[in-house]
């Protein structure tokens, strides 16, 4: 018939290939079905297996089976987007539980510093002993455990030493009270430490920093009386005792100089001489490469225009001024409650404030975005 199609006879062989090419194809579809449907469940067993998330270049590694390469593309195409909208998923979870928790601890260290100041003590310890290990095994990952080597968790770990190896010392109450009401506490003000709810990062930072000074505080006007010698009236000394009520500026200004020495050094041996090569090489992050990392920095300026022998000492020798200089505010904080009670407010009304501008200015600005380009695409659709 005119205009029909011509009818050309098929052999038995080209009929089986036809049909065993259709059911090739037939195949592959269905894997590629397959491998939608079960996506949820490999990545599952990806994260319970090497504990990560996917990346997003995983999907490449999908065999969607072969045939055309459109077909291909597209469902390359479903698996990232299925991808991101799952790890997305999981992120804002991750952020959402961490607000939470975050939330409940300024509640919890609240009610606690109001109704029994005298153990605030034994809280500081165990969300030391939380949140410490969780950031050890994340900077391991993450290869920024070099951190731990910084005088900030020095004067974490000896405060822990004095509350249960030592609290009746003398000698280290005024150490710990001159670290943590000194240098611990204007770091507040020079890392910019914010309350940020949802990161367990920035929440670490600030605890690292801001919770030893309410424990110094604690220990100074509200001490327990064990550390005072006896829990027993009749026995322990009197909250009048000199030994514990009274230091000189010399005590404040001099006790802490020998140990902060003794940390220099060895931090100066390990960071700079010990491990260097190995910092270099295997590419671990260190303080003193993140405050050299901004060359138009002031610091960083300065720091480098030194020859690089000498870029170690002339870092440490600044942190030694600047622990020198707070400490000088120490003495102050120690013999009036109202200067020390002062000093804690206005630093959290910082660490808030520093919150404040973040969620404001950087993630209210992220997210604004987010929600107009959202807005754009359903418009375009």
């Amino acid at each position: 018939m005119a205009g029909d199609a011509e009818f050309y006879p098929v052999s038995p062989s080209a009929s089986m290939e036809r049909q065993d090419s259709s059911v090739e194809e037939l195949s592959s579809l269905q894997l590629a079905v397959d491998t939608l449907a079960g996506f949820q469940d490999v990545l599952d067993h990806h994260q319970a297996q090497d504990g990560d998330a996917f990346k997003s270049g995983d999907y490449e590694e999908f065999d969607v089976g072969n045939f055309d390469f459109r077909v291909r593309s597209f469902l390359k195409q479903q698996l990232k987007k299925h991808l991101f909208k799952v790890t997305h998923k999981r992120v804002l979870f991750g952020d959402k539980i961490a607000f939470m928790l975050g939330t409940v601890n300024l509640w919890l260290g609240a009610y606690w510093l109001g109704c029994c100041r005298e153990t605030f003590y034994k809280l500081y310890t165990v969300k030391a002993a939380v949140l410490f290990t969780t950031r050890f095994l994340m900077y391991k990952q993450q290869k920024m455990h070099y951190y731990f080597f910084d005088f900030c968790y020095f004067a974490n770990g000896l405060l822990l030493f004095y509350l249960w190896v030592m609290p009746t010392s003398v000698f280290l109450l005024k150490v710990c009270f001159a670290y943590n009401t000194g240098i611990m506490a204007w770091s507040i003000l020079a890392f910019r430490n914010s309350l940020v709810f949802h990161s367990l990062d920035k929440v670490t930072s600030l605890f690292l920093h801001y919770e030893p000074m309410l424990v110094a505080w604690t220990l100074r006007w509200y001490p327990h009386c064990e550390m005072l010698g006896s829990c027993r009236m009749d026995v322990r000394p009197s909250h009048g005792n000199p030994t514990w009520e009274q230091a000189s500026a010399a005590d404040l200004l001099l006790y802490p100089i020998p140990l902060y020495l003794l940390w220099a050094i060895i931090y100066y041996l390990k960071i700079f001489v010990f491990s260097e090569r190995k910092i270099q090489e295997r590419e671990y992050a260190t303080l003193f490469k993140y405050m050299t990392s901004n060359k138009k920095s002031g610091f960083a300026k300065f720091i480098l225009s030194f020859q690089r022998r000498w870029q170690p000492v002339v870092f440490l020798g600044f942190h030694l001024t600047f622990f020198v200089v707070a400490l000088v505010f120490v003495v102050f904080c120690w013999r009036t409650y109202w200067v020390h009670t002062a000093l804690i407010i206005a630093l959290s009304c910082v660490s808030v404030w520093n919150g404040a501008n973040f969620y404001f200015e950087v993630f209210a600005t992220k997210y604004m975005k987010t929600v107009e380009t959202r807005v754009a695409e359903k418009k375009e659709d």
